[in-house]
């Protein structure tokens, strides 16, 4: 039951995290491509009535576009590791783990998996207490005036997603080590 609940959570957050990270995609790219046909359009302005038409209009880049990317990104991040977790997809240096000693080579396993459940869990807090420090001081964006810490609270929930799955993922693993003894 756990671990279907695990794997659904993480599965659902890598979901929206490609949601989120697809649409932070399209925005830039929608942004980019205003800016490169108003670059061009500018010079035209007088000469081609469409161009002057098109920049009344507002054709350009999507205004506060880095802050949307940064909002997004954030959350993006903390919405991959749950499922990097589960699968043990973490970045990892395996230069001397082949030749180490089966029972040498299973603790530093265990090590690296408590490892990643600690840093996730002083991230998240430290993330949270941060965030409503933002809350608190009412701080905004600098183009769109968003409060700053909507976005950060979306990567504190992904956050702790991220502590429940590599804290289920070390838990398992050490039940597993110590059935193997």
């Amino acid at each position: 039951m756990v671990d279907e609940c695990v794997h659904a959570l993480a599965k659902f957050m890598a979901l929206l995290g490609g949601v989120v990270l697809c649409a932070v995609i399209l925005l830039v790219g929608i942004s980019v491509l205003g800016r490169a046909i108003a670059d061009l359009l500018h010079p035209l302005r007088d000469t081609v009535p469409v161009g002057g038409v098109l920049l009344d209009m507002g054709i350009g880049a999507i205004r506060g576009d880095f802050e949307w990317v940064e909002a997004g990104m954030g959350f993006v991040v903390f919405a991959f590791m749950p499922w990097a977790a589960l699968c043990h997809a973490h970045a990892r240096v395996d230069l001397f783990a082949p030749y180490m000693p089966r029972g040498l080579r299973r603790l530093t396993q265990l090590l690296g998996l408590w490892g990643f459940a600690l840093a996730f869990c002083v991230i998240a807090v430290m993330l949270g207490l941060g965030t409503w420090s933002k809350y608190q001081s009412g701080q905004t964006s600098f183009i769109l005036g968003l409060p700053v810490w909507m976005p950060q609270a979306a990567g504190v929930i992904a956050a702790f997603a991220a502590v429940f799955v590599t804290g289920y993922v070390a838990i398992c693993a050490t039940r597993g080590a110590m059935r193997d003894e």
